[in-house]
């Protein structure tokens, strides 16, 4: 089979180097100078094919490692948002455990003095069937804006997951550096297991 395939070829190469030979020096020359030609015409498209392939393969590159550097980016906010999660519901289970009602009365007495307070009233209500809202209205007097930013203050940094949705401040008449004031506040927990 190979020595089929070198006679062949053999043969092949024989009968090309006749014909060449037979033309003139002129048409030879021809015959040399266009296959000079047409293999530098390939070896032009050769290497900008592989210049443009390699070029290609540099933006499928740059590419890949920019989807590598945002999944790197999400896998790390999700750890990072998972671990708040984690916080947030053992928060919750912690807040599950004592009323909104004592602690903010128990906060507000604590900043401002009992006196001050001119009432409190609770309420709740079922928002899912695993979570519910508690609602503290209170009503302070007298209060100075000191006093009100020093409660405000302690609700944002010591009772988490507690927002004030309504605040309502009104100025005295006759104690222009005492306020009366309104606050509704707000609190998410869980449903207590026996309660669902």
């Amino acid at each position: 089979m190979k020595d089929s395939l070198v006679s062949a070829v053999q043969a092949s190469s024989d009968y090309l180097r006749g014909r060449f030979y037979e033309r003139t020096a002129r048409e030879r020359l021809l015959i040399v100078a266009a296959s000079l030609l047409a293999a530098a015409f390939l070896a032009f498209l050769a290497v900008t094919s592989a210049i443009e392939s390699s070029r290609q393969r540099g933006h499928v590159i740059a590419a890949k490692e920019k989807a590598l550097a945002q999944v790197v980016e999400l896998s790390r906010r999700y750890a990072a948002l998972r671990d708040e999660l984690a916080s947030v519901e053992r928060d919750l289970a912690a807040a599950g455990t004592t009323s909104l009602f004592a602690e903010i009365e128990g906060m507000a007495a604590e900043t401002l003095g009992r006196e001050h307070i001119g009432g409190i009233e609770p309420s709740a209500k079922r928002l899912t069937e695993e979570l519910d809202e508690e609602n503290v209205e209170l009503t302070l007097n007298g209060v100075s804006l000191r006093g009100i930013v020093e409660l405000l203050y302690r609700l944002e940094k010591e009772e988490r997951h507690v927002s004030v949705s309504r605040m309502r401040i009104k100025k005295r008449f006759k104690e222009p550096h005492l306020f009366d004031l309104q606050l509704s506040i707000s609190r998410i927990r869980p449903v207590a297991k026996g309660e669902a």
